[in-house]
């Protein structure tokens, strides 16, 4: 628990552009986020995914599983667990870490990987008919846009400003709860050593 809370801390400064993600309030184990794509197939793309840490973390690989309906080589299409490339996510040291895991989360829809495939279909239709692969990826894209903006039905916000109000959802939240374990003893706010980061910029849209 107190490395999790270490890199709790850290979020802030060194989480990928574009991915959003905080611990359940009553466990650190499993952690909410979102992530939100930019460019390539699934450019627009609101995907919301569960990460879940093992209790042999840093040395086994945290899970991490879409709520979102996904058309993916990577992803299975019923339980949305995602195959992840564990070697890619693993530091030199043979550690794993949050923000490493979350790059290689987001680094599937710019990078697509067909082998091995938790969704052999996907990864068959992206080699023989890549039109028809894209339109089942657009497909999965809008729902995806639908499913994150029903929770807004008063308002036709444009899903930059969702980012933005996710980013300051995300702060605040971050803020919260950093506060709260280290009123709890917790977490220290300080490490000696280290230069104070500058604060996160607001992503480029």
């Amino acid at each position: 628990d107190a490395l999790l809370l270490v890199e709790l801390s850290q979020l802030a400064v060194q989480l990928p552009r574009g991915v959003y993600v905080l611990p359940s309030a009553d466990n650190l184990a499993e952690w909410h986020g979102v992530l939100f794509v930019r460019n390539g197939a699934y450019r627009g793309a609101v995907l919301h995914f569960l990460m879940s840490v093992p209790a042999k973390y840093p040395y086994d690989c945290p899970a991490v599983a879409f709520r979102t309906s996904l058309f993916h080589p990577q992803v299975d299409i019923k339980s949305g667990q995602l195959l992840l490339a564990e070697d890619q996510a693993k530091s030199p040291s043979g550690r794993y870490s949050i923000v490493g895991v979350l790059k290689c989360v987001k680094e599937i829809f710019y990078k697509l990987r067909l082998q091995p495939a938790a969704n052999p279909s996907a990864a068959e239709l992206c080699r023989s008919d890549r039109e028809q692969f894209d339109a089942r990826v657009k497909e999965s894209v809008r729902d995806s846009v639908v499913r994150a903006t029903s929770s807004h039905p008063s308002s036709l916000i444009s899903i930059q400003n969702e980012e933005t109000a996710e980013l300051q959802r995300f702060r605040e939240q971050l803020r919260q709860a950093s506060l709260q374990r280290i009123s709890s003893g917790a977490l220290t706010p300080k490490r000696k050593g280290r230069e104070p980061h500058a604060a996160p910029q607001t992503p480029e849209l």
